[in-house]
């Protein structure tokens, strides 16, 4: 599925992606700030079809905001990865 993804983006965005060596970069609460933005981009299916309506490059975003004296990351999905839908926050330990 993965491949048909990226197929797909080279078709319909022409995003030539390129198989590249990355490292996992762990933020932790202290190094977020209210108002961060988090653009994510998964090879999911969905996030494509976003990014062909949209002609970016990132399906699905998010922000950070302290609420109730906790970092929380406030987004809107439909249970894909998470069991609530609509508009919610999860705290950032367990978003991350």
């Amino acid at each position: 599925m993965e491949k048909a993804n990226v197929q797909f983006l080279g078709d319909v965005l022409e995003w030539d992606m390129q198989v590249r060596k990355t490292e996992k970069v762990w933020l932790t609460e202290e190094e977020i700030s209210d108002g961060d933005f988090l653009a994510i981009f998964r090879l999911d299916g969905l996030d494509e079809i976003i990014m062909w309506g949209t002609g970016g490059t990132a399906g699905h975003s998010a922000v950070v905001l302290t609420l109730d004296g906790r970092k929380q990351v406030v987004e809107s999905q439909d249970a894909w990865y998470w069991p609530k839908h609509k508009i919610q926050r999860n705290e950032w330990k367990d978003w991350v």
